[in-house]
């Protein structure tokens, strides 16, 4: 006993060192990792334009299958089915609600009316915090904000809906952002009215239909980094998942910048996996394709070619390019993205007003060039505008040709 105790012994002590020895070893591969890859992003982010366009001009993986087009979303039969009304919610709440204005874009425009062109809502409500006869709603009206916030005003059945702008949550913690400020008024708005909110960079790419009329009582989908996104969902009036996220966000609501919204929503997900058809969560390529990182945001508005003169049928318009919405087979589009799968594009992009940026660059010319995989994605509306004469050849810069 006492000789296999002390061989025991023996053998402990050489394997100590050994095992100590192997966790540094794997220690030491994960820093490698580590560091590799913090190089690998410093790397790419210091590569010339070109350069990264030749990176992202790589077959992508973002494919839609056919099961995935031919999936039925419908809510269960035996479980009583809702519709979530055909409602579009927007939100902009205004810094100055006495002297200030709607600084609109062309992008917040093209946002608008995809949703009107697709959806035929019945009514689009503003939700903000000016009356309907403001200073504000007049220059916007009128044009004196600009001819892309006259034009969003100037969509049919769009309705200003004031509405009180928290300044604290009902936790105590005051609520410093506008941004955190719209998170709370879009989900009371939602709870409120029913319908779909969609932000102002959400570009719509068909018809909500089979999915407000899924049965469910809300329809929400996650972003490629797995929390779900907030911003665009549906949910009927007062249904379960707007009560609860109503509730949640007040209660979690600490400043930071996706605690109340993205992530008490995939929390609320979780808890209502478990109760037939209160909530149908779809995958990245329904609403939220591309991420918000660079590299996906450089994916998304990177173009890939030179500029060439833009083209018109013979009628005068703007062409078709149906296989723009065919899965990408041409060896020359190996970049496209197939945006088949997909409802609503989320189109994250550092571009923002909030980040000191006026002009985030998506003008006409840039969607009809159809350069990139956002232009590629929208296209279609700015063809009907033009067909519609929305906008017009100077606002496709055709000098520049």
């Amino acid at each position: 006993m006492e000789e296999k105790g002390s061989r025991n012994a023996v053998a402990i002590l050489f394997q100590l060192p050994l095992q100590l020895f192997r966790g540094l070893g794997r220690r030491a591969s994960l820093i490698r990792l580590l560091v590799a890859t913090l190089l690998a992003v410093a790397l790419y982010q210091l590569l010339p334009h070109e350069a990264k366009v030749f990176l992202l001009s790589q077959p992508t993986t973002a494919r839609c299958s056919s099961a995935q087009l031919d999936a039925n979303l419908s809510c269960r039969a035996d479980v009583k089915h809702v519709e979530i009304p055909n409602i579009l919610n927007l939100v902009y709440v205004l810094s100055d609600p006495i002297d200030g204005t709607f600084p609109l874009q062309f992008s917040d425009f093209l946002s608008v009316y995809a949703a009107w062109h697709h959806w035929q809502p019945n009514v689009i409500y503003l939700h903000t915090n000016v009356e309907a006869n403001s200073t504000a709603v007049r220059r916007a009206q009128t044009g004196e904000a600009g001819k892309w916030a006259k034009r969003v005003f100037a969509i049919p059945g769009i309705v200003i809906n004031t509405v009180p702008v928290p300044t604290h949550a009902r936790n105590g913690l005051r609520i410093k952002g506008m941004e955190h400020k719209s998170d709370f008024v879009r989900v009371q708005a939602v709870h409120d009215f029913g319908g779909v909110y969609i932000d102002m960079d959400v570009h719509t790419l068909k018809d909500l239909k089979p999915l407000r009329e899924s049965g469910y009582s809300a329809v929400v989908g996650r972003q490629t980094d797995g929390w779900i996104n907030s911003g665009t969902f549906m949910s009927e009036k007062q249904g379960r998942m707007i009560k609860l996220w109503k509730d949640r966000m007040h209660a979690t609501y600490n400043g930071w910048w996706t605690t109340h919204s993205n992530k008490a929503l995939t929390q609320i997900g979780k808890e209502l996996a478990k109760e037939p058809c209160s909530m149908l969560t779809l995958r990245p390529s329904a609403f939220a394709p591309m991420g918000w990182r660079s590299f996906d945001t450089e994916r998304l508005f990177a173009n890939h070619f030179e500029p060439r003169a833009i083209s018109f049928d013979k009628d005068g318009g703007l062409p078709a390019y149906p296989e723009d919405y065919e899965k990408p087979r041409n060896s020359l589009t190996t970049w496209a993205q197939d945006w088949r799968c997909t409802f609503l594009l989320h189109a994250f992009s550092p571009k923002k007003e909030r980040n000191g940026v006026k002009n985030n660059g998506i003008t006409p010319r840039f969607v009809v060039e159809r350069r990139s995989n956002f232009a590629r994605a929208v296209y279609p509306m700015v063809r009907s505008m033009y067909a519609k004469g929305l906008i017009d050849k100077d606002d496709l810069e055709l000098g520049n040709d």
